[in-house]
């Protein structure tokens, strides 16, 4: 044998598992559960081709497969994937609605469960922040895990590691949306509706220094309601108030109702050569169905949505206080065991 036949033959060895051995284009978490980048019709090598992540589950796949796109926003044809693409419009900056997070839980169990050989593939920006989100609220709702914090913090910091993800500015609302899952995963009859909450006050202390010379800030409030304003301060010019670092803490009146999915956000306002200038500055996300009847909402720096990255340090420390009047009527029934089996059934789990 020659050295031109031997190097022939090692070429052909390396050709031939290069073809049986190609990286997937997409990571599989569980055997039917994966998570592909921002796919694109693009001849950049360090995109994800469409086309290549197509030939792919069709090959692998044919007809057991579903793209799940979180983002609402699409850079190929949906035709590509043979139609089979279903879209939601989740974005990174905000928690989504729990009755949103429960729908593609449930919709995605019931397409895995009818069929063994069915595997879901989820994308949504370059970040991927949202994919393993939701991927991890369905190990917990199925119970393959017990804790929420524990399983995201564990996926985001292993896949950290050959990804850039971008975490969510909203990080604290979306754990606590996902400790809401991790609750109804192991309370099956908890009752998600109930009256509406009335908001009295809030407080924040100490004085967050929102100005530009950082020695006080002048607070307004809105309150939103899955997703829509229903409340704001500033309608009110007599609560826009200055606040001075020399003053114990903020505090805001309100007058208002909340109902479900309420979002608090808390702005300064600037007023420069006669003009209005607004600056959000956190904000944080909550269901009045986890509230009790008459509370007090506490929360410290790390559960806040911080927008304003100069602000992490300072607002570290700040406790915010939200008091809470009304009435949620809540039931816990014993959790299915049987039937919560069966969905965990449903996946074949490669590793916990």
């Amino acid at each position: 044998e020659t050295l031109k036949e031997t190097g022939q033959k090692i070429k052909a060895q390396i050709k031939y598992s290069t073809i049986k051995k190609s990286k997937s284009p997409c990571d599989l978490f569980t055997s039917r559960i994966a998570v592909a980048s921002f796919p694109m019709i693009s001849n950049n090598a360090n995109k994800l081709s469409a086309e290549y992540l197509a030939e792919y589950l069709i090959t692998n796949y044919p007809s057991c497969f579903v793209i799940i796109n979180l983002i609402n926003s699409v850079e190929y044809p949906i035709s590509l994937f043979e139609n089979r693409v279903v879209t939601f419009s989740l974005i990174d900056c905000q928690a989504p609605e729990l009755s949103l997070l429960l729908d593609i839980i449930k919709r995605v169990l019931k397409f895995l469960a009818s069929n063994n050989k069915r595997i879901v593939v989820f994308h949504d920006n370059e970040s991927g922040y949202l994919s393993y989100y939701i991927i991890s609220l369905l190990l917990i709702y199925t119970q393959a895990f017990s804790n929420f914090e524990q399983l995201f913090e564990r996926i985001l910091i292993s896949t950290s590691a050959f990804k850039n993800i971008a975490v969510s500015p909203a990080h604290a609302s979306f754990l606590r949306y996902g400790n809401y899952i991790e609750s109804l995963s192991n309370n099956p009859g908890f009752n998600l509706l109930g009256s509406p909450v009335q908001f009295k006050r809030m407080t924040i202390c100490p004085v967050v220094l929102c100005n530009r010379s950082r020695t006080g800030c002048r607070p307004f409030i809105t309150i939103s309601i899955d997703g829509n304003v229903v409340y704001s301060t500033l309608n009110n010019p007599l609560m826009l108030k200055e606040y001075h670092e020399s003053d114990a803490k903020i505090e805001i009146p309100l007058d208002a109702l909340g109902y479900g999915n309420v979002m608090v956000t808390f702005y300064h306002a600037s007023i420069i050569d006669d003009e209005f200038f607004q600056k959000k500055i956190f904000s944080f996300q909550f269901h009045t169905a986890f509230l009790k009847k008459q509370t007090v909402l506490k929360l410290i720096g790390p559960q806040l949505d911080i927008f304003s990255a100069s602000f992490f340090t300072s607002l570290y420390t700040t406790q915010v206080e939200i008091h809470v009047m009304g009435t949620v009527e809540t039931q816990f029934q014993p959790p299915d065991l049987k039937k919560k089996s069966k969905l965990s059934v449903a996946l074949s789990f490669i590793h916990e």
